[in-house]
């Protein structure tokens, strides 16, 4: 059973997502407890764009193990594609619950916040994420996107260029700074 976990492993680091799909659906079906092969399909399932079969995957990966931190991240961030944001909120939580220090899980859940409306715990979990890496230019956006939706568009603009300093090819901090300046009546960057 090893080898087929390995080989299904193998397919979804080449980025082989049809292949670790069939492979670990086979191995799931035998090994239902395996949390890193429910997340593993998760993981395939959401690079082939399938997010409710992603979702369940995911969903029985922390069934298996409550603490496994990547499969309640990846699921909060399934979760906001489906939509689902307070089940989202709730996953990203639990990430931050079994690694306190995941920098992504705090960002992810500030932007999550943020799509829920509540900007002001939005922002504390982004400057909890900036806390920990002050050089994540995920954060700089996501607290960007925050203070936009409030109308703070000076301050959304400098955490816009400092995730484009940060990251001179995030194309959506790029965009996301011409809106800000734009809201700001400033055209020449």
């Amino acid at each position: 059973m090893q080898s087929a976990k390995s080989a299904a492993h193998a397919a979804l680091r080449a980025g082989r997502w049809h292949e670790a799909k069939e492979l670990l659906q086979r191995f799931c079906v035998t090994q239902a407890g395996d949390a890193d092969a429910w997340y593993w399909l998760g993981l395939a399932h959401a690079n082939l764009g399938l997010f409710g079969e992603a979702a369940n995957a995911l969903a029985r990966a922390v069934s298996c193990n409550a603490r496994h931190f990547p499969a309640h991240h990846t699921l909060g961030g399934v979760l906001v594609r489906l939509g689902r944001i307070d089940q989202a909120v709730d996953s990203l939580r639990q990430a931050i619950k079994a690694k306190p220090s995941f920098v992504e899980a705090h960002s992810d859940l500030g932007n999550a916040l943020r799509l829920a409306g509540r900007f002001g715990e939005a922002e504390q979990s982004l400057r909890k994420a900036l806390k920990l890496k002050s050089n994540e230019a995920r954060a700089h956006y996501h607290l960007a996107l925050v203070y936009k939706q409030q109308r703070r568009y000076a301050d959304a603009a400098a955490c816009c260029r400092i995730a484009v300093a940060l990251q001179p090819a995030f194309a959506e901090a790029h965009n996301e700074l011409g809106n800000v300046l734009q809201s700001l009546g400033e055209h020449e960057e």
